[in-house]
């Protein structure tokens, strides 16, 4: 590699120099692999576009998962201010608030989120729900 005598370092080729780290790595019980990843080989263009198509369809389903959320989340939103509407009704006849219609108000509103979180009902049947 470094010639001491004329200070110059040998030019070689890569296939030389990487069968002189082979040789030292040998002699030194060292482990000696090309990083694979590195690697100047070439893929097919068809996997190229495979792994893009991959990755687009991935990313699709993680965009469908956020909207999915999003949805939910305003639905759930939408049931709070009816079950908070439900019980300013409440509040304001004075001949159905006792605890026993708050506690069934409550537990109806528990389960209707349950049911819209797991997509077992949609929004405007909870909504009709608490209306009766």
């Amino acid at each position: 590699m470094f010639d001491r005598e004329t200070g110059k370092t040998a030019r070689m080729q890569k296939k030389d120099m990487s069968e002189r780290i082979k040789f030292v790595s040998d002699e030194l019980g060292l482990l000696f692999a090309p990083d694979k990843e590195t690697s100047r080989i070439k893929k097919s263009v068809n996997l190229v576009k495979d792994e893009h198509l991959a990755r687009a369809r991935e990313l699709e389903k993680q965009k469908e998962l956020k909207q999915d959320k999003k949805k939910l989340k305003e639905e759930l939103e939408e049931l709070k201010k009816e079950n908070a509407k439900f019980r300013e009704e409440l509040k304001a006849n004075e001949d159905l608030s006792t605890r026993e219609n708050f506690k069934k108000q409550e537990v109806l509103n528990k389960q209707l989120q349950e049911d819209l979180k797991a997509n077992k009902i949609e929004l405007s049947e909870a909504l009709a729900e608490i209306e009766n």
